[in-house]
């Protein structure tokens, strides 16, 4: 058991200030069991919620959230949160004075158990509307507890059962808690979903079973209890439950196109099934056999089938932008730091074949262009070094590029996140290490190469963030064309040997003849290196033209580069 877990409870709301109010003063009441409260305000209209937490919760910590979105704000949450389990309560929810205990409990138990759910009983059921609400079944599921899938064999509803069938079955997005550190490396929530009146729901069913898929427990815990307040007038009600339909069918048809193979089977029959269900009650209600009127039953039947094409118009609506990485910092600090472990796991030396790689590789180099193909220059190897190991980075980010969202793809099929962020991790990844080398490098050249302190080094901030956006520029499209043409992995290793030798890696520049340098240094890797030679090597400050030319070029290839990966970055999930 780990009784050490810290759990922060968080409320995203949007222009309902006086719910949030009521499910503030209910949390308060287990503030004890809680590191913090946060509320993040989802697109306010006002600045009333903040206005009315300064004066009468002054202890909660409020975050505006500019972007819409439910699970927009849900992974605002996950970013905000210092606790390891993030309990989310919706804004129209009262919880239970034990709420915060028993939840925390459930973590502290079980440490495969990812996400919880509890109870959701009804806060009143006095209206018409509440009283239909809560004969279709509400959003109580019942006093007996559940942890999938475990208890998968048992039966639902007096019948067998799917894993699926059941993570619709065991909860719901008012009251439930998830470890941090899960859901983040499964990419957060789906932000395509829960996105209001385009798509009301699902947000809530596609984390649970992705956390399911994912091979963690999921747990269905009554006496984290909560009430919850309905729609108080029919046609609100009318328009959530029919939403709700159309949600839940935009969701099994995302779970199905990203399901494992195992999964697939159970998930399109249970899809058939969703999508015939009303119609089913429909019959029934002509014998005076469901709840439901038939205008809405028959709503509902047309809101499954508008379903099937519901989230790929919702995902195509919100797709990310470079920008949107900044909401997922976590989890690109996250894959850093495991392309590193990965890469040097059950290596005797670690870390330090970081170094060691490039520069047993420049003594070799070093003595077939000194002794061999004689190139005569002034502390060769000195200039041989600066050059190389930035080629080394390149060449490995260039290589890294070409499987990285393959080897990513339940993560880049599974939730609507930047697909960026795979390519991105992996050239921050090989960023570390190359600064890694530079330091190595630089300290190697104070004792052998430099008589002072070379000026030109303060110039390395700039050059490193030209390489970096240079890369990136490369890298997106690299990444994004493997999936759909396989002999680019095979075309690569051959176009980087030929840019070896027409980039000025173990010659200077100058030795290429004065009327080809122009066209020369098209090739802006040509520029690059040019740049890192005169200010490692050199130790000098690079031209203003060179200086110009190279930011100029950056950008340039960068914005190419992001054009071409955003041309095909929304098939990228269908292909991979």
């Amino acid at each position: 058991m780990n009784s050490s877990i810290q759990m922060s409870a968080v409320i995203c709301t949007h222009n309902r200030t006086p719910l949030l109010l009521r499910a503030l003063s209910s949390l308060e009441q287990s503030r004890q069991h809680l590191l913090e409260i946060v509320v993040i305000d989802n697109a306010p209209s006002s600045t009333e919620t903040q206005d009315q937490l300064k004066s009468k919760f002054p202890n909660v910590r409020y975050v505006c959230e500019p972007r819409q979105g439910l699970n927009v704000a849900r992974n605002r949450a996950l970013q905000e949160a210092q606790g390891d389990v993030v309990a989310y309560l919706d804004d129209d929810a009262v919880a239970d004075k034990h709420w915060a205990e028993n939840l925390k409990q459930v973590f502290i138990e079980d440490p495969q158990v990812a996400l919880c759910s509890g109870r959701v009983e009804a806060l009143t059921v006095e209206t018409e509307a509440e009283k239909l609400f809560e004969a279709n079944g509400g959003f109580d599921r019942g006093v007996k507890p559940i942890t999938l899938p475990k208890d998968v064999n048992q039966r639902l509803h007096g019948h067998r059962a799917s894993l699926m069938a059941w993570a619709v079955s065991v909860g719901n997005g008012s009251s439930f808690a998830v470890r941090k550190a899960v859901v983040l490396g499964l990419g957060g929530f789906d932000e395509a979903l829960d996105k209001g009146a385009a798509l009301p729901g699902g947000g809530d069913l596609d984390v649970f079973w992705r956390v399911l898929e994912g091979g963690h427990h999921l747990r269905n815990e009554p006496t984290v209890l909560a009430k919850h307040e309905h729609r108080q007038d029919l046609p609100s009600v009318y328009t959530q439950i029919a939403g709700h339909q159309r949600a839940l069918i935009a969701f099994l048809v995302k779970s199905l196109n990203c399901a494992k193979p195992e999964n697939s089977h159970s998930i399109r029959c249970f899809l058939v099934w969703r999508l015939l269900k009303p119609w089913f009650r429909c019959v029934k209600r002509c014998f005076g056999m469901d709840p439901l009127p038939l205008s809405l039953l028959v709503r509902m039947g047309r809101e499954t089938f508008s379903g099937l094409w519901a989230y790929q118009s919702v995902e195509r609506k919100s797709a990310n932008t470079l920008l949107d990485i900044w909401q997922f910092r976590e989890l690109l600090v996250s894959l850093v730091a495991r392309n590193l472990m990965i890469k040097y796991k059950r290596s005797i030396f670690g870390f330090v074949w970081t170094g060691l790689n490039p520069l047993m590789m420049v003594a070799v180099l070093s003595i077939v262009f000194s002794h061999v193909v004689r190139i005569e220059m002034h502390h060769y190897i000195a200039f041989l070094v600066s050059g190389y190991f930035v080629w080394n980075f390149i060449m490995q980010t260039f290589s890294a590029a070409t499987f990285m969202l393959s080897e990513h793809a339940q993560l880049t099929r599974s939730v609507n996140f930047p697909k960026e962020i795979p390519v991105v991790a992996s050239v921050f990844s090989k960023l570390v290490e190359f600064l890694v080398e530079l330091v190595i490098v630089l300290i190697a050249l104070m004792f052998l190469h430099y008589t002072a302190f070379p000026m030109g080094i303060l110039w390395l901030p700039w050059l490193i963030a030209m390489l970096v956006v240079m890369l990136l520029g490369f890298s997106l499209p690299i990444a994004a064309l493997s999936i759909f043409y396989r002999d680019i992995e095979h075309v690569l290793p051959i176009l980087l040997t030929a840019l070896f030798y027409v980039s000025p890696v173990f010659y200077p520049l100058d030795m290429v003849p004065e009327e080809l340098q122009k066209i020369y240094l098209i090739n802006p890797l040509a520029q690059l290196l040019t740049a890192f030679h005169q200010i490692i090597y050199e130790g000098i400050a690079p031209s203003m033209g060179l200086i110009v030319s190279l930011t100029v070029t950056s950008l340039i290839v960068f914005f190419v580069g992001y054009s071409i990966f955003n041309r095909y970055k929304e098939d990228v999930s269908e292909v991979i």
